[in-house]
């Protein structure tokens, strides 16, 4: 409200003045503006399941990318695990496991937004005994699933563990098969499943680099779960091979070129089995050279692999760590933007630091350089689900990893 003080001064004057003041008491003054509100948390979210369990109770670190605690948390009941990260950073997660090494999974560079997802194929759980009967035509064949597999027929007795309640079915005598993507139950029927002869096609792999040693193979997957492979053939020369005949799958060819000690992995996504041959020409990254590894980092030397040497997109690298002390064995992985020829080992606090290599481990490390459609930033989120980098590639595209030796980084 306003409040208005007049002073008469006609004696000295002759006029009278007025002094006015605004003062903000009413409820409308500005004073009583509430204060603006906080801004929404930038979160970066991690998910952990196996199969499709949801699993709880999994360390996940939150670090800067100067290694500065944000957040030392585990995954609730649906296996998530979120942080407010403004300006990103590096995401670590730790797998302990009743069989097999620990597992410790380090996202470095991750973003405001991602939704970073991993996990194992399949889940822990009570073995369930399943019989498949097979089609009539069908009467012996080897029975596949993700979460197990048997042969037998004309009904067979498979049992599964950790299944989601559909999975994948691939049965095959060699020369005849189907597969179907079916609900799990302790009986399953696919006696009126059509069945397919197989079919004859040629690989061929075009512009290889002179000088190098090469293999091709074929694979079909379904859902993720490959179900048939070639194996690896000399691709120098075009091969004839058998494929099975089936509708719905992905079709992938693997190449390997060799050079010296380094070795590349070009993969080749499709939804059809590929007649025209693959050209790895214009895939190509550098070789890598033996790395040299030390409790801070990882270090390697790139060799061009011609003028058309393509740029990385991102960095993967597996450490096996045998800590000194005869403590427990480990295996780290990393992802991370390419940076040059170095990868910066994120350090975990304290409460996790029997994952830090140290001083008289024995540690090898296995760098790879990787190009993918999409780049870091668009298959960051689902690269620790594949146990290869490069089954993250989008469908209809193709992806290069790099590496020394002959044993490609894996997850």
């Amino acid at each position: 409200m306003r409040r208005l003080s007049c002073l008469v001064l006609a004696s000295l004057v002759g006029a009278a003045g007025c002094v006015g003041s605004l003062e903000g008491t009413g409820p409308g003054g500005d004073d009583d503006q509430p204060p603006p509100p906080p801004p929404p948390p930038q979160l970066i979210t991690v998910r952990v399941v196996d199969g499709t369990v949801p699993q709880p109770g999994v360390p996940v670190v939150f670090q800067k990318s100067d290694d500065t605690l944000v957040a030392d948390t585990v995954t609730d009941a649906d296996g998530l695990a979120s942080a407010d990260m403004p300006d990103g950073g590096n995401i670590t997660v730790i797998r302990t496991a009743t069989e097999g090494p620990t597992r410790v999974f380090t996202y470095v560079g991750a973003q405001v937004g991602d939704k970073l997802e991993l996990g194992r194929p399949t889940a822990s759980g009570t073995p369930m005994l399943v019989n498949v009967r097979l089609p009539t035509a069908l009467q012996n064949a080897n029975v596949m699933t993700p979460c197990g597999q048997a042969q037998g027929g004309p009904t067979v007795a498979l049992t599964l563990t950790g299944c989601p309640e559909q999975t994948v079915f691939y049965a095959s005598n060699g020369n005849q098969s189907f597969v179907k993507v079916a609900p799990v139950a302790p009986d399953i029927s696919f006696l009126d499943e059509a069945v397919a002869d197989n079919l004859t096609t040629t690989m061929r792999v075009l512009n290889l680099p002179p000088n190098t040693q090469s293999t091709m193979e074929g694979q079909l997957s379904m859902l993720g779960y490959r179900i048939f492979s070639t194996g690896q053939r000399n691709a120098a020369n075009p091969q004839n091979v058998n494929y099975p005949n089936l509708g719905g799958v992905d079709q992938t060819t693997l190449v390997r070129v060799t050079m010296q000690q380094s070795q590349q992995m070009v993969s080749f996504h499709r939804k059809f089995l590929n007649t025209q041959g693959v050209d790895v020409g214009p895939t190509m990254l550098p070789y890598i050279g033996p790395p040299t590894v030390d409790p801070s980092g990882v270090t390697w030397v790139e060799t061009p692999a011609g003028a058309a040497t393509l740029s990385p997109d991102f960095v993967v690298a597996r450490l096996n760590v045998t800590p000194a002390g005869g403590l427990t064995p480990y295996v780290r992985s990393f992802v991370a933007p390419y940076s040059g020829t170095q990868l910066r080992f994120t350090q975990l606090p304290a409460a996790h630091a029997a994952y830090n290599a140290a001083a008289g481990d024995q540690v090898v490390a296995t760098p790879g350089l990787v190009k993918i459609q999409g780049g870091y930033d668009g298959v960051r989120s689902t690269l620790f689900k594949h146990g290869s980098v490069l089954d993250a590639a989008p469908m209809d595209t193709s992806a290069t990893l790099s590496y020394a030796g002959t044993t490609a980084p894996t997850f």
